[in-house]
């Protein structure tokens, strides 16, 4: 059992050592060209998300294409059931029909 121990320590060590150097090598790259990181966070910012081809483009330090306009957002438009050029039936009779009686005692 002190063998398995011995062990796990050791592989704890290993990827301690592996997520360490991954960790110094990334803020290595980003503290590297903080320009370009800034402009990311900012492209971030007013799009939320980046593809492949624009995060490329950051890199090299070119613009990004202008944003497409946003399509206006309108309600869903609902036909109503029971209804005659927007005419609404009678009351009680409406789209969930007649309500039922109310209870004995109510």
């Amino acid at each position: 059992m002190r063998w398995v121990r011995c062990r796990w320590a050791t592989g704890d060590s290993e990827v301690k050592r592996i997520l360490d150097a991954a960790f110094r090598r990334a803020r290595e790259i980003l503290e590297g060209d903080l320009q370009t990181l800034h402009l990311m966070a900012e492209a971030l910012l007013e799009r939320e998300t980046l593809d492949r081809d624009e995060v490329a483009l950051i890199a090299e330090g070119k613009d990004l294409p202008p944003l497409a306009p946003a399509a206006p957002k309108s309600p869903p438009s609902v036909e109503l059931k029971g209804t005659t050029e927007g005419k609404a039936e009678a009351p009680g009779k409406g789209i969930l029909g007649t309500p039922p009686a109310e209870p004995a005692g109510a």
